[in-house]
């Protein structure tokens, strides 16, 4: 896939910032902000799932329910 360009411009003081995160952990400017980038990205998909499938007390029953049923189907197959 075609590789595309983001420039952005920051003031020299969080340039120094950032200049100096890299080197503590040893990553490139592009490694650091693809990471900050892909990092967004997931939190964003893990809050969508988060309110469309809620986790409380009856979704993991639910859950428990349905592990219990294919766990008893899988015991009966090996008998």
């Amino acid at each position: 896939m075609p590789e595309k360009t983001i420039a952005i411009r920051v003031d020299e003081e969080l340039f120094k910032k950032v200049k100096i995160r890299l080197a503590e952990n040893g990553m490139t400017l592009k490694d650091y902000i693809i990471t900050l980038i892909e990092r967004d990205l997931q939190e964003d998909v893990k809050q969508t799932v988060e309110k469309e499938m809620p986790i409380n007390e009856t979704s993991i029953k639910e859950a428990q329910k349905i592990l219990d049923f294919i766990s008893g189907i899988m015991n009966s197959e090996k008998k």
